[in-house]
This record gives C-alpha cells, sequence and structure tokens, in this order.
C-alpha cells in the first residue's frame, strides 16, 4: 500500500545498513528533539548516545568558592563568583547598543559592575536597590571598574540563610 507522502521517514531498503548518524538522529526524533537540532547534532559528530553522555563542555564555571569584591583584581580574566547587594541599576542608552549596568558592593568594601548587553532595559528594572545577589562569570577590568559581563546570577531571597 503506497503512503500520502507522510511516510518519507527516511525508510532504509533492505539491502541498505543504517549509517550511525541516521540512526542516531531517528533516536533523537524519537526523543522528541527537534529535527533541526539533531541534524545539527549529527553534522557536529555526534553518533551515540554515549557521545552525547560523554561530552564535556570546552569550559566549566566552578561558582563554589566566593571572593570577596576588594580581593576581585587578584581574579582578572578569571571565573569568579561573588556577593552583593545592589547600590545602583541604570540603562546607559548607546547609539546603536545600550546596556544595563548593575552597581553591587559587598561587605568587605569592594564594588563591581554587571553588565548585560541583552533586554537592557527589562535587566535595569529587574534589580532593586539592597537586593542581594550571587553572581558568577569572568572578572574583568573596563576604564578602570570592575565588572563581571553577562553573568549568571541569583537572587537571595533569605539572604541570612546563605552562609558566607
Amino acid at each position: 500500500m503506497k503512503g500520502d507522502g507522510n511516510d518519507q521517514e527516511r525508510k532504509l531498503k533492505d539491502d541498505e545498513s543504517p549509517t550511525p548518524s541516521s540512526a542516531f538522529v531517528r533516536f533523537l526524533h524519537s526523543l522528541r528533539i527537534a529535527p533541526k537540532k539533531a541534524e545539527a547534532l549529527a553534522n557536529a559528530g555526534y553518533e551515540t548516545l554515549e557521545d552525547l553522555i560523554f561530552h564535556f563542555p570546552g569550559r566549566y564555571l566552578d561558582a563554589r568558592q566566593l571572593v570577596p569584591l576588594k580581593e576581585l583584581r587578584k581574579h582578572l580574566r578569571q571565573p569568579v563568583s561573588v556577593r552583593g547587594k545592589v547600590v545602583s541599576s541604570r540603562l546607559i542608552p548607546g547609539r546603536q547598543r545600550s546596556r544595563a549596568v548593575i552597581v553591587l558592593q559587598d561587605d568587605s568594601g569592594g564594588a563591581l559592575q554587571l553588565v548585560y548587553f541583552d533586554f537592557p532595559e527589562w535587566r535595569a528594572k529587574q534589580f532593586r536597590e539592597k537586593d542581594e545577589y550571587l553572581a558568577a562569570g569572568y572578572a574583568g577590568e573596563y576604564r578602570g571598574t570592575l565588572q563581571i559581563v553577562q553573568p549568571l546570577i541569583e537572587q537571595l531571597v533569605r539572604p541570612e540563610v546563605f552562609a558566607h
């Protein structure tokens, strides 16, 4: 019986053996992975589930050790995790690209800018003064000011429970 055109699921002929990538793509489809994503994974060299399981990211951000903001200059261009209270949050408009700049300060007396280029209007409104956050990212310096660009953040809803 002929199909109505919906049977184009790349059925293999009897004499064809499935290539690892096509079998892998079909497997990903069975997991409801989007077809474009499945093809991209196959094109990137993933051929088995084991390839996915044993894939380790190119970089890893260890956010377990908090660095006091006053000591941040010792950790420039390194991944760091910091804790601080919001001192200010503002939107800085630009000709082509605006940015949100949030200033954190901690008990050590140090200060740090968190800089966001994605959704800057929303980001600037998201942070309120005296709210406390954990931020993780790569420490940098721009025009003498310490900053982390596009950090991962977590608001501390009950900061007294979180141990330093």
